[in-house]
């Protein structure tokens, strides 16, 4: 519940907050610009630059900072640390999302569990889960705007270049670090959409809802003030081949990695049967 969640979240922030050597991590391109996570690759840049610093000092940046794009905590490591764990152990995914083929990788899967802290402004800009992965996000606290496409519309239709025409194009062009920004998409790209691109999902998500978010769906997503959320990524039976065909392409090695460990498990052995034809 997002109760237990609240609880256990203090917990472990105030135990964060008294180790000092536990730290939060949060990626930065090199001229010191907060960069989103979310990608139709999946990968971090190579100018990338981790910056760590305490929850403490994260909280403290957050009360005071104006930033067009703020630093966000995205960390996929913090649930399954000793510090972290009683967080994790007060929520399990949705009942009608517990079905996730790609637990069958164990500790080879990618990263795939997140815990968001973000200040107003910060967010993830338009973006597709990465090997055709769908998601689940639960909100504790805070409001976050959600917009989605469906896979039907392309990417280069969303993105600046393809947002207006004119003085404004110009000026979207101008705005070096738009494509890092889900506030600025937000504000100065998503108005000028054509109408040919067809209905969007526009809404805010409240405390305690959850957000199912379907493989190939494109979306953008900011904090309307400061949020804490949890998010996985996972693989059902509708994205199963689309999903085993996208790693196939990236790491072939890996696929057939997880093939074996969908054979092993006898209640996932049917499934692995019919991934031998997406090779």
């Amino acid at each position: 519940s997002s109760t237990a969640m609240g609880a256990a979240a203090a917990a472990a922030a105030e135990a964060e907050r008294k180790d000092s050597g536990t730290v939060v991590e949060r990626r930065v391109d090199a001229q010191g610009t907060a960069t989103g996570y979310g990608s139709d690759s999946g990968g971090y840049s190579a100018d990338d630059v981790p910056i760590w610093m305490t929850l403490e000092e994260y909280l403290s940046y957050s009360s005071r900072q104006s930033d067009d794009c703020p630093l966000y905590i995205f960390d996929d490591m913090f649930l399954d640390s000793d510090v972290g764990r009683p967080l994790a152990a007060s929520f399990r995914a949705p009942s009608c999302f517990d079905q996730d083929f790609m637990s069958a990788l164990g500790g080879e899967r990618p990263p795939h569990r997140w815990l968001l802290i973000g200040a107003g402004r910060a967010g993830t800009v338009l973006h597709i889960d990465p090997l055709e992965t769908s998601a689940w996000n639960t909100l504790v606290s805070g409001h976050k705007r959600w917009v989605l496409f469906p896979p039907s519309v392309e990417g280069r239709q969303l993105m600046p270049g393809g947002c207006g025409s004119g003085e404004h194009l110009q000026a979207l062009e101008e705005l070096s670090d738009l494509g890092d920004s889900a506030s600025h998409w937000l504000h100065k790209c998503y108005p000028h959409i054509d109408a040919s691109v067809g209905e969007c999902i526009d809404f805010v998500q409240a405390p305690g809802e959850t957000v199912y978010v379907p493989s190939g769906w494109w979306h953008n997503v900011v904090n309307l003030d400061f949020t804490v959320a949890v998010t996985e990524n996972f693989v059902g039976e509708p994205n199963l081949r689309s999903s085993f065909a996208a790693m196939s392409a990236t790491d072939p090695e890996a696929a057939e990695r997880w093939r074996l460990g969908m054979q092993a498990r006898p209640e996932l052995r049917r499934f692995a049967a019919r991934l031998d034809t997406c090779t």
